[in-house]
């Protein structure tokens, strides 16, 4: 695969009303051993303290944006992808957390595999009663065709 050797990837958290997760989810991408970042947080309508939070992450690579109305998930995350720059994009829920590793261990196997890959996605884990279960296991690749 012909790619860039550290290309901006884009990473798009979209949020509503959970400004008490917020923070952790923003801080796992600031804390990315990857650091080609733009991270973008989309704010839903959010009527709680989600501006103020984004606000007390300082980092350039942070950009914020707020709809005005609430337009669902959906619509939201496509805005994320609207407004990005990078090369690549990846999506953040904002009450998950990414081990400091993720995106580059993600690019890694991207730009190693010798065949048209569309997609990377890793495994993840749940945490339930202070244990972290696994929801899959391994990394794993989608090949699309290309037309």
């Amino acid at each position: 695969m012909d790619v860039s050797t550290n290309p901006l990837i884009s990473v798009i958290i979209p949020t509503f009303n959970r400004g008490q997760f917020l923070r952790r989810a923003i801080l796992s991408a600031v804390n990315q051993t990857y650091s080609n970042l733009e991270i973008l947080v989309i704010s839903d309508g959010s009527t709680d303290d989600t501006a103020m939070i984004v606000g007390s992450v300082k980092d350039k690579r942070i950009k914020y944006y707020h709809n005005e109305r609430n337009r669902g998930l959906v619509a939201t995350r496509n805005i994320g992808v609207r407004k990005s720059l990078g090369e690549f994009v990846t999506f953040l829920d904002d009450d998950d957390e990414w081990a400091p590793n993720k995106i580059f261990r993600q690019f890694e196997v991207f730009k190693n595999i010798d065949t048209a890959v569309g997609l990377v996605f890793t495994n993840g884990y749940s945490e339930y009663e202070n244990v972290m279960l696994p929801i899959s296991q391994g990394v794993f690749m989608l090949e699309l065709a290309l037309c």
